[in-house]
């Protein structure tokens, strides 16, 4: 693979969405009189005082901005008196945004396979109708004008939630599209927030009618990032052919430009900064914000010590998001259902807020922790993410999660309850081997897991061991890089064996009893798992190789270990 076929393969890869409209240029923002300007789509509004911006994610298709209430509402239910910061929400519906686009056609050797592409929505009660999860009746559905553009008002009460809530929406009716202004507030607090609700919604304009501009949203080459892992997994094999300084410099453009659509996107009243492996968005203090780049600074060094040389894969830079409090976290995640909800490969993103119960004590950091080693082992290889059994994964994960920050150190210790689920294994004669330990295969980990916690506990135990004391052994001195270049190895080796094998094309349902028994049968197919546990038995034939007595001095160890 040359230069020029990545840099093809690069400009190919683009963002497939009707519009990335959260990922709009800087002509948007509130201005000094507080209206809502977008001026690439061609509208304001004006928003509440004291009320303030919430970025939009960059991969959100629909929604381009919202803003939170400053002030605290309490519910006055008796039953629950739950805090709640009302939430405004702009949405778009393009005309070409909502059409249908048809099917799509992808060729796998000598078979044409016909797919539905994603499905828009169609209009603002299409999305509350995918959106809501609870349940909703519309109070009110009317027709209207206001300044001469006409709208349809809504007022939607979520009644199964508790404490219930009402949206209170304004849809307005463009040449070239639909601009829907949504309003979330509680129910019972509906006769002191009306009033200011409908002052914004009436304040709504378009500036040409609701027409497009010709510079409108686009997907051009500079949203290719929003597509970046397909790069090295949809087309794996041209990847790993690639020289490894191009795939370093490609990896780092990928990574640039989707810093630069943050920088562009961040509302003002919110700081950006860099660390060595993070872009840092911050609407907290410097104080909470620096103690979090340290943290996550802290944890990545530990990753590169631990793990950076498992591959020759540049890893990427993250983004640390720290919002203000744990209502402005909710309303950042609060997006469309075809937009990413939590940290990803795509996003690359670990989203946190300040926490004023955990102080600057380091405490609670490594929930943190969990989604910087996913996005690590994602970028060193994906077959890793996808592969690892679940014992190690599982143990990995609770290890890096229960550590604190003390200084610029990490400290691994055993907490209390840890300590005590041992305990109680132990005098119970539970304790598992070692051995037992590290051949728990997949069906067997989930059946144990889904019963309590005592199996992760001893797990966590488990990696502290072959991370720590194990590493004396001769056997087990670089145990987690042989085993996880065995995962890769392996894992490669059956997708190559699965892409090579003919694919079976059922014939298609003629009557419903034949559609229902295709479905059951869809159910019920485990191939995922199966694939799954036969990866994880040839992982442990390959990186397993220990004779008895072998297995016996390692057992021992371990055991002496777990007791301490």
């Amino acid at each position: 693979m040359q230069f020029r076929f990545v840099s093809s393969l690069v400009a190919s890869l683009v963002v497939t969405a009707p519009f990335v409209l959260g990922a709009l240029s800087p002509c948007v923002g509130q201005d000094a009189k507080g209206f809502y300007v977008n001026e690439d789509l061609g509208f304001r509004v004006k928003v509440p005082e004291e009320w303030s911006e919430i970025p939009v994610r960059i991969d959100e298709n629909w929604i381009v901005s919202k803003f939170l209430s400053k002030k605290t509402w309490l519910s006055k239910s008796k039953d629950w008196n739950e805090e709640h910061r009302p939430l405004m929400t702009v949405i778009v519906f393009t005309a070409d945004a909502t059409r249908f686009k048809g099917w799509a056609q992808q060729q796998r050797g000598n078979t044409t396979f016909t797919r539905i592409t994603d499905l828009p929505y169609r209009d603002y009660q299409d999305y509350l109708k995918r959106n809501l999860t609870n349940g909703y009746f519309f109070q009110v559905e009317e027709t209207g004008e206001s300044a001469g553009t006409k709208l349809h008002r809504f007022e939607i009460l979520q009644h199964k939630r508790d404490p219930a809530k009402r949206l209170l929406a304004w849809v307005f009716h463009g040449e070239d599209m639909d601009v829907a202004v949504e309003f979330e507030v509680l129910e019972d607090r509906i006769d002191r927030l009306r009033a200011v609700c409908e002052q914004s919604l009436a304040s709504f304009r378009f500036d040409e009618g609701g027409k497009l501009r010709s510079k409108g949203p686009s997907t051009g080459p500079a949203d290719a990032a929003l597509a970046d892992s397909k790069l090295w997994t949809e087309f794996r094999d041209e990847w790993k052919k690639a020289p490894r300084k191009e795939r370093h410099r490609v990896r780092k453009d990928v990574e640039e430009r989707r810093f630069e659509k943050l920088r562009e996107t961040t509302p003002a009243s919110w700081t950006i900064t860099e660390s060595k492996h993070f872009l840092v968005i911050s609407h907290a203090d410097p104080k909470t914000t620096k103690r979090m780049t340290d943290s996550i600074e802290t944890f990545r060094a530990w990753c590169n010590e631990t793990l950076g040389e498992l591959t020759d894969e540049y890893v990427r830079r993250g983004v640390l998001r720290i919002c203000a409090d744990d209502a402005e976290y909710m309303a950042y995640f609060k997006g469309s259902g075809d937009s990413w909800t939590f940290s990803s490969d795509e996003d690359r993103e670990i989203v946190t807020y300040k926490d004023g119960y955990a102080g600057s004590s380091g405490l609670g950091a490594g929930e943190l922790f969990d989604d910087i080693l996913e996005m690590y082992l994602a970028d060193l290889d994906p077959l890793l993410l996808m592969y690892t059994p679940s014992w190690l994964r599982a143990g990995m994960v609770d290890y890096v999660t229960a550590a604190n920050i003390k200084g610029n150190e990490l400290d691994f210790r055993v907490d209390d309850y840890e300590r005590e689920e041992l305990k109680e294994l132990e005098r119970a004669g539970k304790l598992k081997t070692l051995r037992e330990l590290m051949t728990l295969d997949e069906e067997a980990y989930w059946k144990e897991v889904s019963t309590g916690r005592r199996t992760r506990s001893q797990l966590t135990n488990a990696f502290r061991f072959l991370i720590g004391p194990a590493r004396s052994q001769p056997q087990l001195k670089h145990f987690l890089w042989n085993y996880l270049t065995v995962v890769i190895a392996v894992a490669d080796e059956h997708r190559k064996k699965s892409e090579a094998e003919p694919i079976k094309v059922d014939k298609a349902p003629e009557t419903e009893e034949e559609e229902e028994a295709r479905a059951k049968k869809r159910n019920k197919d485990d191939s995922w798992q199966k694939k799954r546990r036969a990866i994880h038995e040839a992982v442990s034939e390959k990186a397993l190789t220990f004779d008895a007595k072998t297995w016996e001095r390692l057992e021992n160890a371990y055991q002496k270990f777990a007791r301490n």
